[in-house]
């Protein structure tokens, strides 16, 4: 099992973190910088493809999208539009 984690982890980028729970893997996107979420692009039990733009951030008048790394079904929102975010905080929970 540690073989396989350090395996998964290895191809995680640092703004993503990759967690065992309930016998399936998800990953906890996170935000990039800091700002405002401008838009939740995503639903709950929506699937979702790699790469795929799940939140709009806005911060100095820009707007940053914040894009999934794996496919999955996102399990839970956990920022909501109008909340201010910092770097790494979490965003969304896919599966």
């Amino acid at each position: 099992m540690i073989g396989l984690w350090r395996e998964h982890i290895e191809r995680v980028p640092l703004l993503y973190i990759l967690y065992y729970a309930e016998g399936k893997y998800m990953t906890i996107v996170k935000a990039t910088m800091a700002g405002t979420v401008w838009k939740v692009l995503v639903t709950e039990g929506e699937q979702v493809a790699a790469d795929q733009d799940v939140v709009i951030l806005e911060s100095m008048k820009m707007e940053i999208p914040i894009a999934t790394e794996e496919a999955g079904t996102v399990k839970r929102i956990i920022a909501s539009e109008g909340d201010f975010i910092n770097v790494d905080d979490d965003l969304l929970e896919i599966e």
